[in-house]
């Protein structure tokens, strides 16, 4: 019979066990088949197979990513705001100036976005949180303290705000937005346009879109208008333009200036 040690598996072990055993079936079946075997003993012992090994691998995952041990849901998905600070801050004088609390950060929200509360109610946040070592996602970003800025640990690029989602079982995805202490000394338009492209994401999930590439796009696409309104950075319109595909409409933004202050039209 065929190898399933190279066998992908979705997360959990249900999902993974369904996903394994109609791999290893139609893999055994084949093998047979080409070895002269009894295709449906085969097949079997295939299904048998690979549904362990799926599950297993479906298990584990769901296990390392936080996510319901049985159905995979739960799972923590990120998208990341990466910003030029160089041409950004207001003066050298507030470069240290750096939020120091959630009420800090929840106060230039209002300024800029709009009520914090009614924001977090209607996309569905469960927290806003001022990053920190301690409680950023594992493994994959960094905070600066010289700068006050989230670093991606691979990249070194500076990253105004990140957003998670997770999924639930009987309602639609909720949210967690982690935004830089150093957001404080940038310039106004670039606070406003970071917190707004956290929301765009935010927005999406609480609507159960969750295609992270889809949501990048668009609030890619929101932060470049805003961009070109305000004669912003070049180096953020640049990547902001590498970001952006084709996306559905569901994922437009516009529909948030109920929710938010978007600050262009």
């Amino acid at each position: 019979m065929g190898s399933l040690s190279a066998l992908y598996a979705p997360i959990g072990i249900l999902p993974g066990a369904a996903y394994g055993a109609v791999t290893g079936g139609v893999i055994g079946v084949f093998s047979s088949i080409v070895s002269g075997g009894d295709p449906v003993k085969g097949g079997l012992l295939g299904a048998v197979t690979g549904g362990i090994l799926g599950g297993v691998i479906g298990g584990i995952e769901a296990q390392q990513l936080g996510g319901n041990l049985w159905t995979g849901k739960g799972i923590k998905k990120i998208v990341e705001s990466p910003i030029d600070i160089s041409e950004a801050i207001e003066s050298e004088r507030n470069a240290k100036e750096l939020y120091n609390n959630e009420i800090e950060l929840n106060r230039d929200i209002e300024i800029y976005s709009g009520d914090v509360e009614k924001i977090k109610e209607k996309l569905r946040i469960d927290n806003i949180y001022l990053a920190n070592n301690n409680n950023l996602p594992k493994g994959t970003y960094v905070y600066d303290a010289s700068t006050g800025f989230i670093k991606d640990s691979d990249k070194k690029t500076f990253i105004g705000g990140i957003t998670t989602y997770k999924e639930h079982i009987f309602s639609k995805p909720t949210s967690t937005i982690w935004f830089s202490p150093g957001l404080k000394y940038v310039t106004n338009n670039l606070k406003q346009m970071t917190f707004n492209h956290e929301f765009i994401h935010a927005y999406h999930f609480s609507l159960g879109l969750t295609n992270v590439n889809y949501s990048e796009s668009a609030a890619s696409s929101y932060s470049l208008a805003y961009s070109k309104v305000y004669n912003m950075s070049k180096i953020n319109m640049i990547y902001f333009r590498k970001m952006i595909k084709p996306f559905p409409k569901g994922y437009s933004w516009s529909n948030l200036q109920h929710i938010i202050k978007l600050g262009i039209k």
